[in-house]
């Protein structure tokens, strides 16, 4: 009688664990890059031959662990020298709210000034790690990442919507000139789908 007590117990336990894994399971999402959005705007402004933006994500996340964006920027011209202005470039959630995105680098330690521009000579290009201004927090050695980018529950939610957020890139395409910087200023928007990882995805993600 005690030993059927016993795996009664067990098994009661052995549920309540699995349930618990299922429900955390469904708690992962995946970013999903619109490239042809993206690849839209570069044609519409004639930039397809001067300028690739990527982006690059893992294959789920939890909630928290969404905390920036790698992206590359390639300069594809023989002349022109490509600027990205970080001051102008913003990220919008899923409410239609706008944020500052702030560009990832050593010794950032006061959100108070403006970022300086990332330069691009012909053939070049820059890797870069964004968050924004919110998730960012001071410490004695700087400001660090310290929040996701988005709340649990917003991420959620869009997830399931299957919604999106955008990140404004500004890029000037100056061309060669000596003296005064002459060139094009163009306006980007890269949109980012979420949705929730199917379970048998999840199952075998290592992190």
């Amino acid at each position: 009688m005690f030993g059927l007590l016993v795996l009664v117990v067990y098994l009661i336990i052995a549920a309540r664990v699995f349930y618990a894994m299922w429900l955390d399971l469904d708690e992962f999402i995946s970013v999903d890059f619109d490239s042809a959005s993206l690849n839209e705007q570069l044609q519409l402004q004639q930039l397809q031959d001067a300028i690739a933006i990527a982006f690059k994500f893992k294959s789920c996340y939890k909630p928290d662990q969404l905390k920036t964006l790698s992206m590359t920027v390639a300069n594809k011209t023989d002349a022109r020298t490509i600027y990205v202005n970080w001051e102008r470039c913003n990220l919008t959630d899923f409410q239609g709210m706008a944020q500052r995105i702030i560009r990832i680098v050593p010794g950032l330690s006061d959100l108070s000034q403006g970022q300086t521009y990332s330069l691009m000579a012909p053939t070049q290009g820059l890797a870069a790690q964004l968050t924004v201004e919110s998730a960012m927090k001071a410490t004695d050695k700087g400001l660090v990442v310290a929040s996701p980018l988005f709340s649990k529950s917003s991420l959620l939610g869009a997830a399931k919507g299957e919604k999106r957020f955008t990140v404004r890139l500004v890029i000037e395409v100056a061309a060669p000139t000596v003296g005064h910087r002459v060139g094009s200023v163009h306006a980007l928007l890269c949109h980012f789908i979420v949705r929730k990882t199917p379970k048998r995805k999840t199952m075998y993600w290592g992190g």
